[in-house]
């Protein structure tokens, strides 16, 4: 079944205005590429982490990469159990993970460093909002829709339309 970030950005928009919010949890696809990828180097690495004859420092080093991969697959296996970060959007804003950016404050919505998500920025506080493209199969597509959001939102001079 796809997720909310599968579909186009009319469905979004039907659901937007018939629910008053709109929530996207973390896709599925990527987090289980991630995962078995993560996995794949964790298996091969733990074998020299645990026999390794070289220097202390390489050991230790053997053993960091480890725990980071293992953390990495853990955190992986927790987005697939839960489908967080979600993303939600509604009449108050863009919210993610307990950071929220009010409609009336966003001053830009950009792409972020490399394509990897959508950078959200805020004048009132000063305030970014990062969003991995985890919760969208087209990152191009959400960022025309979440303008699309703002400029109604600006049009509109309210908080709902």
């Amino acid at each position: 079944m796809p997720t909310t970030g599968d579909l186009t950005a009319d469905a979004w928009d039907e659901e937007y205005r018939r629910t008053g919010q709109v929530t996207f949890p973390v896709r599925r696809r990527p987090v289980v590429v991630r995962a078995v990828v993560v996995g794949v180097l964790a298996a091969l690495r733990a074998p020299r982490a645990f026999t390794s004859e070289l220097a202390v420092g390489w050991a230790v080093a053997d053993w960091v990469v480890l725990v980071l991969l293992m953390s990495l697959l853990a955190y992986s296996l927790w987005q697939l159990a839960t489908g967080e970060p979600k993303v939600v959007v509604d009449a108050r804003g863009i919210h993610r993970r307990g950071k929220s950016v009010a409609w009336s404050s966003i001053t830009a919505i950009g792409f972020g460093a490399g394509g990897g998500g959508l950078k959200v920025e805020s004048a009132n506080p000063p305030n970014k909002l990062f969003i991995r493209r985890d919760s969208f199969r087209d990152i191009t597509m959400a960022r025309a829709w979440f303008v699309y959001l703002l400029e109604n939102h600006r049009r509109s001079g309210a908080q709902s339309w």
